[in-house]
């Protein structure tokens, strides 16, 4: 976690350890500050900026507004992904960010800059801002705390602007409305002031908690993320991209489309992604393998989060395995619901 961004939030009583552990251990029942330093925000500007982004990724682009935010996909020539972005308008639907974990930042800029050629686009990735998730349990939403949670029945990938700073409403997960909170360091540490002091008095204890712990919030919604260790492994239906909006089939060209099309319709998808959990706690980095029996590599895993009670984890594995017989190292894996089909 960025040193000086922890220091500010110290200031305004952040709990340093919560912040940065490794494991995912924030109560489901309160309001939760976490910390996204692992994400990058990236600026797109210019004259062009929308045209290029339509031809370069595989959801539908033009759908993106002030008010509605996207989850998308950059693929590689192959139609695997490079990058699982999320994708917001400024307020004048001028400018747009991605968020992207910071491992991959630079080679997805590094590609993307190699496109824009005569086109009028600006890349820039913003160094001085910051992202946060902020929770609370769905049942305590209330009006004090709409400017960053926004409405109760307000659908995922909402999105809008408060005082100086982007709010993306996310997937629900934990019966926790989630939300992502993004801006210049100033402005967040003012904001979280801000959101703290607007909360009744019966809920003002603030429990912070790390990035673990919004991506188990992830694991649980189905939300699937794209790291170092699994750029360019998954066609975007492998990691269930339609389910959670990410996938356009009428959008048209983009670099991969002709694979990713040809899966959907004439192919048969032999690998999908499902959570699982396993009761021993064992180190798991995103791309591990998965056996299944005698199969090393029935599966692949695409996020995990230790908990108190174990692992959590997404996982991409091959559809005729057999669903019983998943291990990860010595620790067995069962399967999990996800909240969608």
């Amino acid at each position: 976690m960025n040193q000086s961004w922890l220091d500010q939030l110290s200031e305004i009583g952040a709990d340093e350890q919560a912040l940065t552990s490794t494991q995912a251990n924030a109560p489901a029942d309160s309001i939760q500050f976490l910390d996204r330093s692992d994400l990058a925000v990236v600026r797109f500007s210019g004259a062009d900026v929308n045209t290029f982004l339509q031809a370069q990724t595989c959801n539908d682009h033009a759908l993106l507004n002030p008010e509605k935010a996207q989850l998308n996909g950059y693929c590689s020539p192959k139609g695997r992904l490079l990058a699982l972005p999320t994708v917001a308008n400024d307020a004048s639907a001028e400018e747009v960010f991605w968020l992207l974990p910071k491992e991959v930042v630079d080679s997805v800029v590094k590609r993307l800059t190699m496109f824009v050629l005569r086109s009028e686009v600006s890349i820039v990735v913003e160094s001085d801002w910051v992202v946060m998730g902020l929770t609370i349990p769905t049942k305590k939403l209330a009006a004090p705390h709409e400017p960053w949670f926004g409405q109760q029945d307000s659908p995922a990938l909402s999105s809008w602007v408060t005082h100086a700073h982007s709010v993306i409403k996310m997937h629900p997960a934990l019966g926790q409305t989630r939300t992502l909170v993004f801006g210049t360091m100033a402005n967040i540490k003012s904001s979280l002031e801000s959101c703290r002091a607007a909360a009744p008095a019966k809920l003002r204890d603030i429990v912070w908690a790390s990035s673990a712990s919004w991506i188990l919030g992830d694991i649980e919604a189905g939300v699937p993320m794209i790291v170092a260790g699994t750029q360019d492994a998954f066609v975007p239906q492998m990691v269930n991209m339609e389910a959670v909006e990410g996938l356009s089939f009428t959008k048209g060209c983009y670099p991969g489309q002709e694979i990713v099309a040809r899966m959907q319709y004439l192919g048969k998808l032999k690998r999908t992604m499902v959570r699982f959990s396993g009761a021993q706690a064992v180190a798991v980095n995103a791309g591990d393998k998965i056996r299944a029996g005698d199969d090393e590599n029935a599966g692949e895993v695409v996020a995990a989060a230790s908990t108190h009670d174990g692992i959590e984890l997404l996982a991409v594995i091959k559809t005729a395995a057999d669903p019983d017989a998943f291990q990860l190292g010595d620790a067995k894996l069962c399967v999990q619901s996800l909240p969608y089909a």
